[in-house]
C-alpha cells in the first residue's frame, strides 16, 4: 500500500472536524461520551480515523434517527 492509499483511508482530526462541521473540543467530547469512533492512536499525540469506521458510524446514526 502506498502512502497515498493510506492517506485516503484515514482522516486527521482536522479533516474529521471539517467533515462534520465541528470544532476539536466537540470532537473530543463526542469521543469521551462514546458518541463516535475514537480513532486509532498512531503516536503519543496523534490519531487517525478510518473512513470505513466513520461511514459505518454515519449509517448507524442515520438508522437511530
Amino acid at each position: 500500500m502506498s502512502q497515498n492509499d493510506f492517506s485516503k483511508q484515514y482522516l486527521t482530526y482536522k479533516e474529521v472536524c471539517s467533515r462534520y462541521g465541528i470544532g476539536s473540543t466537540t470532537l473530543y467530547r463526542w469521543i469521551a461520551d462514546k458518541k463516535m469512533p475514537e480513532g486509532d492512536k498512531i503516536g503519543p499525540r496523534a490519531r487517525r480515523w478510518n473512513i470505513k469506521d466513520l461511514l459505518k458510524w454515519e449509517r448507524e446514526r442515520m438508522g437511530a434517527a
